[in-house]
């Protein structure tokens, strides 16, 4: 299976595949640097077994990692797919845990929902359709934190166009790493289960990949919730919100996602 890859807020395409494991990318030598030292390759893992093969893409809108975070996301030039308040990101890496959906939700929203975010969101989520449709080849998605969240909009958008236009579903499971909720890219809200309607926004299956310390872990919650609860499975690496690196970790991550593309392709 081909996999379209999503990476997180401050992010870009060369420093998502050091992330997920492919070392030809050039790596900085600041000791401090989170990628100086080789990640664990959940590339290398997939590919040891013929299972994916990776295309990369980023956001659109050219931002700066707050000052005291400069060296953490690698080198320069860093993306995000939504335009959000320029304290977001610093203000969430200052909270204590978010200890509920509630608080998860009423924090990405006080972020992300204004007139900007909505359209650098519809924007985000039609370019990587747009992308999708360009490559026949493409049928899952990998998406890390904010990545996750649009990678979540795109296959909501997928079935709700399916149903408006008859446009063919073309996501057929995703992997979603330290996922946010995802985004109604009409309304700006954040798509929440609801026990009145019973929807099942992503009917596929997905793998979703948490950490039992991570701040933003009640969000990740909200994101498995709208899936399919029958193919939806969650693997605690137990860690923060990072992609995990540990070898035997990636290993057992392996098997799960192997497990999922094969239940896709069924």
């Amino acid at each position: 299976m081909e996999f379209l890859c999503l990476p997180g807020s401050f992010g870009n395409e060369n420093t998502f595949k050091v992330q997920l494991g492919n070392h030809t990318t050039p790596r900085p030598r600041s000791s401090n640097h989170p990628l100086t030292n080789p990640p664990g390759p959940l590339i290398t893992e997939l590919q040891r077994t013929n299972t994916a093969h990776f295309h990369f893409t980023q956001g659109s809108i050219l931002t700066h990692p707050p000052p005291e975070f400069e060296s953490y996301f690698g080198p320069p030039p860093h993306y995000r797919f939504i335009q959000v308040r320029d304290d977001f990101m610093s203000t969430l890496r200052s909270l204590p845990k978010i200890r509920t959906r509630e608080q998860a939700i009423h924090y990405l929203e006080t972020g992300t929902k204004d007139d900007l975010a909505v359209q650098t969101s519809r924007a985000a989520v039609t370019a990587i359709l747009e992308q999708i449709d360009q490559n026949a080849s493409i049928q899952g998605l990998i998406g890390y934190s904010e990545g996750a969240a649009i990678a979540a909009s795109v296959m909501i958008e997928e079935q709700r166009r399916k149903k408006e236009t008859g446009r063919p579903v073309r996501i057929k499971c995703a992997v979603f790493i330290s996922g946010w909720p995802a985004i109604d890219i009409r309304s700006g809200n954040c798509i929440v289960p609801s026990d009145e309607d019973g929807e099942e926004y992503i009917p596929v299956p997905t793998c979703h990949v948490i950490g039992a310390e991570d701040v933003f872990l009640e969000g990740s919650k909200v994101l498995y919730e709208i899936c399919n609860g029958e193919n939806a499975e969650f693997f605690d690496h137990g860690g923060g919100h990072i992609i995990p690196r540990n070898a035997r970790t990636l290993r057992e991550l392996g098997d799960v996602i192997r497990a999922m593309v094969r239940d896709s392709l069924g």
